[in-house]
């Protein structure tokens, strides 16, 4: 509609592409700041400079395939499509940097998913299909901001700490009753006695449990009865 309304308003193509080529990359600068602005707000190794990078070339690379077949039209056959399939692939290695193994858990998964799903706002800016991109930066920010706070209502925090005598075997042991269990490890460390005497070593686990306390209460438990556990504490 909006494209449609342009091209009645200004007279001349190459001025009207021009006016839409602005309009789509304001919103994708704008709409790329909306979402990075809560990677930013909550720390997060891709934030609003980066969601904005990202959503602004795939905008562009859309609106560049959409010049090259308006160029070469009845010269040569071309797929406008091409290019943005380019970017939804590429931007993969973007995302790998946003993601962090420490432990047994994985942080920067939802940053990674954020910055592709900015990608595939951008391509649409650049078609100017402009109610569905801004539809669904309201849809991602929901999820990324609204939906976690609904799941975190429902969640608790608890840590734990295991002396242990040798890591390996309890570790591996540990990651497979929080797994059964769908305990969700948020973070894990390992620390090695800071004494020259105390070769004990320590497993400290941040996970996210169910209000309700009957599994988590099964999982320490069975973690005190592990072989190689010398000790457990919970808070």
């Amino acid at each position: 509609m909006i494209d449609k309304l342009i091209d009645t308003l200004i007279s001349s193509a190459d001025a009207a592409f021009l006016v839409k080529t602005v309009l789509r990359l304001l919103l994708a600068t704008l709409l790329g700041t909306f979402i990075g602005n809560e990677r930013e707000h909550i720390n997060r190794p891709a934030g609003i400079r980066t969601h904005v990078l990202v959503c602004i070339g795939a905008a562009l690379m859309t609106i560049t395939s959409d010049f090259v077949c308006m160029k070469y039209e009845g010269i040569m056959n071309m797929d406008p499509t091409r290019l943005g399939a380019q970017v939804i692939s590429g931007i993969g290695f973007l995302g790998a940097g946003t993601i962090i193994k420490e432990g047994f858990s994985v942080k920067g998964l939802t940053t990674a998913a954020s910055l592709w799903a900015v990608s595939c706002v951008g391509l649409t800016c650049g078609t100017g299909f402009y109610s569905a991109a801004v539809l669904a930066t309201l849809l991602i920010y929901f999820m990324l901001q609204v939906a976690k706070k609904v799941i975190l209502r429902h969640t608790e925090t608890k840590y734990i700490s295991l002396v242990v005598d040798s890591a390996d075997n309890v570790s591996k042991a540990a990651a497979k009753l929080f797994s059964k269990l769908s305990i969700a490890v948020v973070s894990s460390e390992i620390v090695v006695g800071c004494d020259e005497n105390d070769e004990h070593i320590e497993l400290k686990y941040v996970v996210a449990v169910g209000k309700s306390s009957e599994l988590f209460d099964f999982a320490i438990n069975k973690l005190r009865m592990e072989d190689g556990v010398l000790g457990v504490h919970v808070e």
